[in-house]
């Protein structure tokens, strides 16, 4: 009974106290506000890693039977650069390294073609792997490294890599971003950004910088605030104008030089894979054949996380001015943003399991361009039988933006996978040609077509 009496006067005290606590101010006083907890500032990640400051200055790490390894840590722009250098260096058959562009402050943007010389490379479906638009993503380098790794290593051992490098041109920037990578590790401790000094005050502050994968022309800045930003300082500022930035301007001349078929730009954590178009309102063609591929990707491709698992989606929020869009717009590429499953995590447990995760998912890409159903093809001067640039498009599939997708101006080549197998109407045009109409039937395989475009009044 004491007991009980004790507990309900307990009870009735914590009542009150609770009450008055919620209560307005006596006499309108203003009420005492708990003093703002302070931001910590960001840190270079340099200095947080263990073993980093050892690595950093040394050769490319080597295995005891002298190949180069690319796991034994996270890497900053510098170790990127050598690590492309030496593989380049060891497999010249097959791996050529090229500087695409150079940042704000004057780093390469580096990219590795993979490719052999079975036949003229100028012939042969080009695909992207491309990471770090935000260069504090390490993670999303970590697997195009993988990929570099695997395709060199691979050429020799496994057939089906050596089908692949053989067949196709298959480029890898690991860093879009080397700015942003270099202040996150050495510097200011962010790098979303790249290494604009947006504030114009000479040197380089945390809040620097434009976000690249806003920066994009397609559709930039059509959301308004939504998805990017108008603000130098905000996280999603997307630059003074569309493709404003080197880095942005380098992958966008590679692009129009290629044709990319497929991409993927690699992100992190959400565990999705993007599908485009990924922009609200915009309407993707129909049938989809990135979605029926994305999906598929999705599905092969294993996170390693137990709480989550790789979904194919159309977006996480809506962005305007990203990479993905721009290059499914302007050349049809089947284009995905691929988000890895975490943000930087701890590179000893987490690294290889998570790399090694991916690969189902970006073997699939490299796999469903050859398997088909695939249409490629050459468009060329009947006459002459030299290649043209000309306007390709499939009767069966429409699309809503204006998309005008041509075949190579070098060599005349295009290439398109296919929804499903079955009858298209393949629709050629080119001023001062006349028009043509190819009926193609395709299983499931890749099909190749020439297409002879007469020059009008002759």
């Amino acid at each position: 009974m004491k007991a009980s009496l004790q507990l309900a006067l307990g009870i009735a005290l914590f009542t009150a106290v609770a009450c008055r606590a919620a209560d307005p101010p006596a006499n309108n006083a203003p009420a005492t506000k708990a003093p703002p907890a302070k931001k910590t500032p960001p840190t270079p990640f340099a200095p947080r890693l263990e073993g980093f400051a050892e690595r950093m200055g040394k050769p490319v790490p080597r295995d005891a039977q002298g190949r180069i390894v690319v796991n034994d840590g996270y890497h900053d722009d510098a170790m990127v650069a050598k690590l492309l250098a030496a593989f380049a260096h060891d497999y010249p058959r097959i791996a050529q390294l090229e500087t695409l562009g150079t940042t704000w402050r004057e780093r390469p943007i580096l990219a590795l073609r993979i490719t052999s010389r079975c036949r003229p490379r100028g012939d042969k479906p080009a695909l992207l792997f491309v990471g770090a638009h935000h260069g504090s993503e390490l993670l999303s380098t970590e697997f195009v490294l993988d990929i570099v790794e695997q395709l060199a290593t691979g050429y020799e051992s496994d057939p089906t890599v050596r089908r692949w490098v053989d067949e196709y041109v298959i480029w890898c920037v690991p860093l879009a971003n080397p700015d942003g990578c270099h202040a996150f590790f050495h510097e200011t401790g962010t790098g979303r950004k790249n290494g604009r000094d947006t504030n114009a005050n000479g040197r380089v502050d945390p809040r620097d910088g434009v976000d690249l994968n806003r920066n994009y022309p397609f559709r930039w800045h059509s959301l308004g605030e939504k998805g990017s930003n108008s603000d130098p300082a905000h996280s999603w500022y997307r630059g003074p104008a569309p493709a404003s930035e080197p880095e942005t301007q380098a992958m966008m001349r590679l692009a129009d030089r290629e044709r990319f078929v497929m991409l993927i730009t690699f992100h992190t954590a959400s565990t999705k894979i993007l599908v485009p178009y990924t922009i609200d309102g915009v309407r993707n063609p129909e049938p989809s054949a990135a979605w029926i591929v994305g999906e598929k990707m999705a599905s092969l491709a294993e996170s390693r996380r137990p709480d989550r698992t790789y979904k194919a989606v159309r977006n996480i929020y809506s962005v305007d001015g990203v990479d993905q869009d721009w290059h499914y717009w302007r050349h049809g590429t089947l284009a995905y943003l691929w988000e890895g499953p975490r943000t930087n995590p701890p590179f000893a447990t987490e690294r290889d399991p998570m790399v090694a995760g991916a690969r189902p998912g970006w073997r699939y890409l490299l796999e469903r361009l050859a398997a088909g159903p695939t249409l490629s093809g050459h468009v060329v001067d009947a006459r002459t039988g030299e290649p043209l640039e000309a306007a390709v498009s499939l009767a069966e599939i429409k699309t809503f933006e204006n998309e005008v997708h041509a075949s190579h101006p070098r060599t005349g080549r295009f290439d398109r996978v296919l929804p499903a197998e079955g009858t298209y109407h393949l629709h050629v045009t080119r001023a001062g040609y006349a028009p043509k109409m190819l009926e193609v039937s395709i299983g499931q395989q890749w099909k190749t077509v020439r297409v002879e475009l007469e020059p009008e009044g002759e």
